[in-house]
């Protein structure tokens, strides 16, 4: 059996390398094809472009970045849906990027990934788009955030340290479509605020360790599964209210 499947790989690549240059092209596109725009005086973005007409933003280098709802390519229009991992970061081994101060989304943007914003120190603030759907692991984290909005629209879990270690964060207001949060809000000394979701059913390991500054929250009745160090180090909490 072990036989015949090297067989059949072997046959399979020799009938690749006979197929022509526009065959294997046709092919790659159908991952995504990178085009940058270096000319746009608000910042350089680099997008991949896909066959079924959407684009990922995977790359942007400037102050004040004004993502657009579409890019143009050979004729053709694409819809930025995607935000992609490490977007924003500055590409260094602490991602940290001091540079950037303000950020503009489309309301065609449905998902953020990992990482997109991570360590934007002095990104003060964000509109996260109506129509977004979902937030990666850490896309967040160690911004310069105050305030957040995280739309009803966001159905998906927020996990793993969406805004971990946000200093400035002061107030939060989370989808009432969110079921389950997990890491949130670890190290946002500042913390004053939380809006919890309306739907809420599970808090898991550390979503608030060490608000500091955090001296009341309101637990939704739906929630039936608290974890024992969700509020370790908040040394300011009095009352929580479930």
């Amino acid at each position: 059996m072990r036989k015949r499947f090297i067989s059949l790989l072997v046959a399979l690549c020799m009938m690749a390398a006979l197929l022509p240059a526009s065959a294997v092209s046709a092919f790659a596109e159908t991952a995504g094809v990178e085009i940058s725009n270096p000319d746009d005086p608000t910042g350089k973005y680099t997008y991949t472009l896909y066959d079924n007409g959407t684009a990922a933003l995977t790359k942007y280098e400037g102050i004040n970045a004004v993502v657009p709802a579409q890019v143009e390519q050979g004729g053709n229009t694409y819809t930025v849906t995607v935000i992609g991992q490490d977007a924003f970061t500055s590409g260094s081994v602490w991602r940290d990027n001091t540079k950037l101060q303000s950020v503009q989304l489309p309301d065609t943007v449905q998902v953020i990934k990992g990482w997109a914003f991570q360590n934007c120190v002095n990104l003060s603030s964000i509109d996260l788009p109506e129509g977004l759907i979902s937030i990666g692991e850490s896309a967040f984290e160690g911004t310069g955030l105050i305030k957040v909005r995280v739309p009803d629209s966001v159905t998906a879990e927020l996990v793993h340290g969406t805004f971990q270690g946000c200093g400035k964060l002061e107030e939060a207001y989370l989808s009432d479509e969110i079921k389950k949060i997990e890491k949130m809000f670890i190290n946002c000394k500042n913390l004053k605020s939380v809006r919890l979701p309306e739907h809420l059913e599970t808090i898991e390991f550390y979503s608030f360790s060490y608000c500091e500054s955090l001296q009341t929250i309101t637990i939704p009745a739906g929630v039936t599964s608290i974890a024992n160090n969700t509020f370790e180090g908040c040394s300011s909490l009095e009352t929580i209210y479930y």
